[in-house]
């Protein structure tokens, strides 16, 4: 009998694990054009940036650094994106370098840069699930946004593969389908989340990732900018309460969930040889005033 392959993303959506309140909390990227192919380490093991130039990657004050490219042999200038995802108004700056020692010696705030990026992790050395699943999106993202797919390295989440990520938000997606890509790319467009795969936005805690997927399905509001955390608290030990202002018309929007840890056991990557518990959630009230 032959043994079928496991891949943690096809073991996820079978078990059908809720994705929200999955991203790491992250205020700035540096995503960094890398042609070549990219190992399991991804800035740590490439061999064409220098150590001295890593060195200045890791002092740089960014929470996060990817690695990026559209194809595996590319001449002339690299892209070296700084963005920020958490200001009110957030943003992407580029620098154009000719060698990656030039890090270094950056100078001034960079192009900004007004157009989305969407960047899709199709990090097979990572987890082979990001290239299965990656890679299909890659190709439907390059044809309907071109220049501004990417692929990218590493961003968390193996098992929700395909995973995108929206810059300048810092907006992640899951489970996402090629035949998904020009939904999430005109409502991307139109300031708008695609609820259907959200996983949250980097700017925001966990606990507020998940009361904001809440929020936004119960209240059907799906600007991106439209709510903002006023406070958290935690009502009993596995109950927690968020509360929203609305920017339309500065309502206050309460959401309160339950925790219910250990929900599922299951393996968190393809390589995992142990079961992990995984959290689920459940609504238990949301009112507005």
């Amino acid at each position: 009998m032959v043994q079928q392959r496991y891949f943690c993303a096809a073991e996820s959506r079978a078990q059908g694990e809720a994705m929200y309140g999955t991203v790491a909390h992250i205020r700035s990227w540096l995503l960094l054009e890398y042609p070549p192919p990219w190992r399991r380490e991804a800035v740590e093991d490439s061999g064409r940036i220098s150590s001295e130039a890593k060195n200045h990657l890791r002092r740089l004050k960014v929470d996060r650094t990817l690695l990026i490219r559209q194809e595996h042999h590319r001449t002339g200038p690299l892209q070296c994106i700084f963005v920020r995802s958490c200001d009110e108004l957030p943003s992407a700056r580029r620098h154009m370098i000719a060698h990656y020692d030039e890090l270094h010696s950056l100078r001034g705030s960079g192009e900004p840069l007004d157009g989305l990026i969407f960047a899709v992790c199709t990090h097979g050395r990572h987890d082979k699930c990001c290239s299965k699943f990656g890679f299909p999106v890659w190709r439907a993202f390059h044809k309907v946004a071109d220049r501004r797919a990417w692929q990218c390295s590493h961003v968390g989440g193996d098992r929700f593969a395909a995973n995108v990520v929206v810059f300048p938000y810092g907006i992640y997606y899951g489970r996402v389908l090629p035949e998904n890509v020009a939904e999430i790319v005109h409502r991307s467009e139109a300031g708008e989340v695609w609820l259907a795969g959200y996983r949250g936005r980097s700017c925001f805690p966990r606990v507020v990732q998940i009361a904001e997927y809440f929020l936004r399905k119960e209240s059907g509001r799906l600007r991106i900018d439209e709510f903002q955390p006023v406070d958290v608290m935690r009502v009993a030990p596995e109950n927690t309460r968020v509360r929203f202002r609305a920017r339309a018309d500065a309502s206050i929007h309460a959401v309160e969930f339950v925790t219910q840890r250990d929900a599922l056991q299951q393996r968190l990557t393809c390589d995992a040889t142990e079961f992990s518990g995984v959290p689920q959630y459940k609504l238990r009230s949301y009112t507005a005033e």
